[in-house]
């Protein structure tokens, strides 16, 4: 193909009327088309991982509750919990409702993965319902580990807010 004929081409690809062709095509041979496509993401993500690694870490960020809900959908998938949150049934509070501490959506180094005591992260209040719109919350990183590891006194903020709660 001459110069001037790939200049002809690349122009009618960027034309409505190409991007309509195109996008036609691409509908038509979806299925045909698939493996083609998820072999060259593959090959681009193993040949430029910090490129993509940032692209996730930048929606991550812009999409919070999305984001959320995405990996715990994963993970009552794996566990088989029932789950029928979308992002309108949550919103996540600037304050921590048990320990009062303020939250923050933002990571250690700035890397999804390393996230601080302040990070919220959504509780089931009674496990054995799954994640259901009634039954979440969200509580700061600290609050939730605590059933492991606190403090007295974080203990007993906790049994402040359950009595708070339920009364």
């Amino acid at each position: 193909m001459t110069t001037k004929k790939k200049e002809s081409q690349r122009k009618y690809d960027m034309s409505e009327k190409g991007k309509a062709r195109h996008k036609r095509y691409n509908e038509k041979n979806r299925e045909r088309l698939r493996p083609y496509v998820r072999e060259k993401a593959k090959k681009y993500r193993a040949k430029h991982p910090e490129c993509t690694r940032d692209t996730w870490d930048k929606w991550d960020r812009n999409h919070p509750l999305a984001s959320l809900l995405s990996k715990v959908k994963g993970r009552a998938k794996t566990k088989g919990i029932l789950f029928t949150l979308t992002t309108k049934d949550l919103v996540i509070p600037t304050t921590c409702p048990i320990l009062g501490i303020t939250l923050s959506r933002i990571a250690v180094n700035g890397r999804s993965g390393n996230y601080p005591d302040n990070y919220p992260e959504l509780d089931r209040i009674i496990p054995e319902k799954g994640y259901i719109p009634s039954n979440v919350r969200f509580v700061s990183r600290r609050a939730n580990r605590i059933k492991n590891n606190g403090t007295a006194l974080e203990h007993r903020q906790i049994a402040e807010y359950i009595e708070r709660e339920s009364a």
